[in-house]
């Protein structure tokens, strides 16, 4: 995604979040204005998960569980990352209703990687070869559109008549 001009990425890896151990939730995410800030900015998010016994990491739910309006109508995608054959699968299924509940919009695709200890070379080095990116969260982003002045997110419907995007509808949550 990187290699995209169209895109800027910010990385955030969960584990170096300082979360405290007595507290969790909304009521904590000023705690973290750089993930708040950047959540705020963000047209979509892409979320690269392990799956361990069928479910995803706690650390993640906690981090996510942070915010709360400012997801809202915001593309996530998945990558799932396993070691066995299923390629993370099973923690994008339990993945989805969590951030649907935070008002998130699933993409369709999500990208699995299975045997993930395969994907390494001798050195380390990541060396699947993955082909192009997929375009979920740049169409979704593309597709639902915040009105500047309510902030309400948008569907704009991608039929075009005339030449002209056709008028936007309120977006289903």
């Amino acid at each position: 995604m990187r290699e995209r001009d169209d895109i800027e990425t910010f990385l955030f890896d969960v584990c170096d979040f300082e979360l405290p151990h007595d507290n969790y939730g909304t009521e904590i995410g000023n705690l973290f204005p750089e993930w708040r800030d950047a959540i705020i900015r963000a047209d979509g998010l892409v979320i690269v998960t392990p799956e361990y016994n069928h479910g995803y990491p706690g650390t993640l739910k906690a981090v996510l569980d942070l915010l709360l309006k400012e997801y809202i109508h915001k593309a996530v995608a998945f990558v799932g990352v396993s070691a066995g054959p299923w390629g993370g699968c099973r923690v994008i299924e339990a993945c989805v209703p969590m951030v649907r509940e935070l008002g998130l919009a699933v993409t369709f695709t999500d990208l699995n990687f299975p045997a993930i200890k395969n994907k390494f070379d001798a050195d380390g080095n990541f060396s699947f070869e993955m082909g192009p990116t997929p375009d979920g969260v740049v169409l979704m982003t593309r597709d639902y559109q915040a009105d500047p002045k309510t902030g309400v997110a948008r569907r704009v419907d991608p039929i075009r008549v005339g030449g002209r995007l056709s008028e936007a509808v309120p977006a289903v949550g």
